[in-house]
């Protein structure tokens, strides 16, 4: 805060340093709300429902390995060298590969998840107000295929009520429009910890005979999906590189090595019809990660609902990992 009033009292270009730095902010909480990588090889997985007949791969203790590779291709980046639209502006191509790798003879991997699509985040700057105080706002507009890439046949033959999904080569596929509005503010008497908070609707859709929403998914997956992430994180040296980049007489690094400890809840739940009565989801992931080594640190995540993993949406889990969080770039 201290070096926010020295700008403010000594630089006549204080707004622009505030916009600078509130759009460091902007891109620091961009990184939170995307995607999280991750891979993770402690594991505690239990399917609620009996799984008939039995496989190994939905035993607890028979997943080896779980990744998840989100890398964001920036297509336009916020820039402060730029006018205040394209300030405001990010256009990205978000990619998503989730795996699990099992102890399973006949397949060890589990069919991925694949997802991709286009972002575009805006942000609703405040040009007057104390940064150190006033909130920032941003909205997210996505749109996504989201698929396994598995041959034809959703269902399992060798299910008595062949109702049950085929775990191991069953086909997924849908598309989905996600808008979101997110809300981040530094609170404590020493503004050193930062809240998020962002709230979604996701429709999905088919597109055409590439682009499918598979039609054994109607009353099944389901279409309409509310959400909300809340993402708490200590402030012990965010934004300390920066500052001191941009003004090193007023800004000092205090540690390269900070830790950032970031604690996320996300709560989904399905608003039409769906194959199991659980339709509410929730994660909370606790993540301990260096500053210095752009967030790489240790992560545990908990997870309750419908499996995430595409073709086992039919699935009710609880899931306990533990591993490693990273930044792709």
């Amino acid at each position: 805060m201290r070096y926010l009033l020295l700008l403010c009292m000594f630089m006549p270009a204080s707004l622009f340093a505030q916009k600078t730095f509130q759009l460091e902010l902007y891109k620091h909480v961009l990184k939170l709300t995307d995607d999280k990588s991750y891979i993770t090889f402690f594991h505690d997985y239990q399917p609620k429902n009996e799984i008939t007949p039995a496989l190994t791969n939905e035993e607890s203790g028979d997943i080896i390995i779980e990744g998840n590779l989100s890398p964001v291709m920036g297509i336009i980046r916020p820039d402060s060298t730029r006018s205040d639209f394209f300030q405001r502006l990010r256009i990205s191509v978000p990619v998503n590969i989730n795996i699990r790798l099992t102890n399973g003879d006949s397949s060890p991997m589990t069919p991925p998840s694949n997802q991709v699509g286009f972002k575009l985040d805006y942000a609703l700057f405040s040009k007057c107000e104390p940064l150190n105080t006033s909130p920032l706002f941003f909205l997210t507009s996505e749109v996504r295929h989201y698929s396994n890439g598995q041959g034809p046949g959703s269902l399992f033959q060798g299910d008595a009520t062949g109702n049950r999904n085929d775990y191991a080569a069953g086909d997924f596929s849908t598309n989905y429009l996600r808008n979101a509005l997110t809300y981040s503010q530094f609170i404590g008497s020493q503004k050193k910890n930062l809240i998020s908070a962002r709230a979604f609707y996701q429709r999905d859709f088919h597109l055409n005979d590439v682009l499918q929403f598979l039609p054994i998914q109607n009353g099944r997956y389901g279409k309409n999906r509310l959400g909300f992430v809340a993402t708490y994180e200590i402030f012990s040296n965010i934004l300390a590189n920066q500052m001191h980049q941009l003004f090193p007489v007023l800004a000092k690094d205090e540690s390269r090595y900070a830790l950032s400890p970031i604690i996320e809840t996300e709560i989904i739940n399905i608003m039409d019809n769906a194959i199991t009565e659980e339709t509410l989801s929730i994660r909370v992931r606790v993540i301990l990660g260096f500053d210095a080594l752009n967030g790489f640190g240790l992560l545990y995540q908990y997870y309750q609902g419908r499996d995430y993993l595409n073709i086992r949406y039919d699935l009710p889990i609880k899931y306990h990992s533990i591993g490693l969080h990273f930044r792709p770039f």
